[in-house]
């Protein structure tokens, strides 16, 4: 299960990112192609001809989010003409998936997701925050899954369901509309809203496209690769 977004207005200062401040510097990586290990995945850089591309394997949770910050850091170093983030990430936490996609959005990140992936909820926000996002359309094409967002303890005990407090609703409607036109934004807030375990819905290429929440799709054969 999801790991739930909180009860709170914390989350809408992550938001805040688009508007205003870069993560915190740290320490940055080697050029060319570094990996950086957290609890849960890893995160690989690679630079080649002006292209900065990092690649998530793994949650996307707080840990990552500190590692992010580090590889950002190096880009910001590197003569970059063009940067990526291809997902090969299937879950994790709703808060660090919001603020991750804020961080990428601001530096005009694309982001394309895997041949065999399955993204759930948490891995689509990242997705969305992508100028260009692309599905992968190999011998496992890449799928959305939307997984219901845990609701509130105090608010429903219905566990399998997304039933969004008025805070948990405004922050995922700010951050969706930070992303994507109006139209397509409604459209998978009410998606994402109307998730149900007992039924999850599969969004392929040709119907993410047509939803407006992919931009393309791109050639890529299944690797077994891990780090």
């Amino acid at each position: 299960m999801l790991p739930r977004l909180g009860r709170t207005l914390g989350t809408i200062a992550a938001l805040l990112v688009l508007a205003t401040a870069s993560p915190a510097r740290a320490a940055s990586p080697d050029a060319n192609h570094d990996i950086l290990r957290y609890e849960g995945g890893s995160l690989a850089l690679n630079i080649d001809r002006g292209l900065c591309e990092i690649t998530l394997r793994g949650e996307i949770n707080p840990a990552m989010v500190r590692q992010l910050s580090h590889v950002l850091t190096g880009i910001e170093k590197s003569d970059c003409h063009r940067k990526r983030l291809t997902l090969h990430s299937s879950h994790g936490v709703v808060n660090s998936a919001i603020t991750v996609g804020a961080m990428l959005r601001n530096r005009d990140f694309d982001t394309r997701i895997a041949d065999g992936s399955v993204c759930q909820t948490p891995c689509a926000l990242v997705f969305l925050s992508g100028r260009e996002r692309l599905f992968a359309t190999g011998s496992l094409p890449a799928r959305i899954a939307l997984h219901p967002i845990p609701p509130d303890r105090d608010f429903s005990a219905n566990a399998c369901r997304s039933e969004l407090t008025r805070n948990q609703a405004l922050t995922l409607s700010r951050y969706l509309r930070a992303m994507l036109p109006d139209r397509v934004a409604t459209a998978t807030f009410n998606k994402i809203g109307s998730a149900d375990c007992r039924r999850i819905e599969m969004i392929g290429v040709q119907e993410a496209m047509a939803l407006g929440i992919a931009t393309g799709s791109w050639l890529q054969q299944a690797r077994m690769q891990s780090y």
